[in-house]
Order: C-alpha cells, then sequence, then structure tokens
C-alpha cells in the first residue's frame, strides 16, 4: 500500500525546507545554502551583486555579514501554496563595516526583505529575493546617532 502525500503534507514539508534554510542563512549557518539549493538552482535576483549560483549566493552573505555585525533573519511571515513558499523576513545588525560605499557608522538597522521559492524534491530550485534595501540606505544615510 502506497502513501499518498497530501496538498498539505507537501506544503508542511515546503514550509520546514524554506524554514531550514531561511533559520541557516538568518543565524549565519551559511553552509545550509549547499545543503538545501539545488545544485543547478540559477539565482536572476542576485546577478547584479555576485554569482547567480550557490557560491554566489554564499559569497554575497559574507559580503553582507562583514558590513553587519550581529545580523540577523528573523521570519516574520510565512505561508505555501503546493510547491511554493513565500515568508517575510525581518533583518536586523550594526553597520560596522563598509556597505555600498558607505562608511560603518554604528546604527542598528532594520529592513525586511520577501522571498519566494519553489520546492521540490527536498530541495529549493528557485529562489526570488527582494530586499527593502531603499530602507536601509536611508537608515545608513539619516543623522548620526
Amino acid at each position: 500500500m502506497s502513501e499518498q502525500v497530501t496538498t498539505q503534507d507537501l506544503q508542511a514539508q515546503n514550509i520546514a525546507l524554506y524554514r531550514r534554510f531561511a533559520d541557516g542563512v538568518g543565524n549565519g549557518r551559511l553552509e545550509v545554502i549547499a545543503e538545501v539549493l539545488a545544485a543547478d538552482i540559477q539565482l536572476p535576483t542576485i546577478a547584479d551583486l555576485a554569482a547567480p549560483t550557490p557560491a554566489g549566493l554564499t559569497q554575497l552573505n559574507q559580503q553582507v555579514r562583514a558590513s553587519f555585525s550581529d545580523l540577523r533573519g528573523t521570519i516574520e511571515q510565512i505561508f505555501a501554496f503546493g510547491e511554493w513558499v513565500a515568508a517575510r523576513i525581518r533583518w536586523t545588525g550594526i553597520h560596522a563595516g563598509e556597505f555600498m560605499g558607505k562608511s560603518p557608522t554604528g546604527k542598528t538597522i532594520s529592513f525586511t526583505e520577501l522571498e519566494i521559492v519553489r520546492c521540490q524534491d527536498g530541495r529549493i530550485v528557485d529562489l526570488r529575493q527582494v530586499a527593502d534595501v531603499a530602507s536601509l540606505m536611508a537608515q545608513l544615510e539619516g543623522e548620526q546617532g
């Protein structure tokens, strides 16, 4: 007798997979990128900043972490529809290194990012990210505290 996976089961599995990815990256455990993303995934939303591959995403995260100490990402909202998962993540940290030409300010920052992923066979096979960089830059350009 074979077990049939329900839509609810699939969605729960995909949310768990995404949470593993987001919680890992959000807490600086970047090895999760290679563990969870499909090796042949293309990441078009980072193409202007790094190679659109898992290795490029790891490198980009390392660079951002060099600019912001105590950087943490926390899932604020998450939902799934079939093989798709969407989440809003809140990032916080301290601007401790140069970022996009901005010298360190020592300011605490907070901004959101939206991520949409598609999961298949226990891997993330599509990842789209949109970060609120305008809000982040406004915080860095504001008056020195």
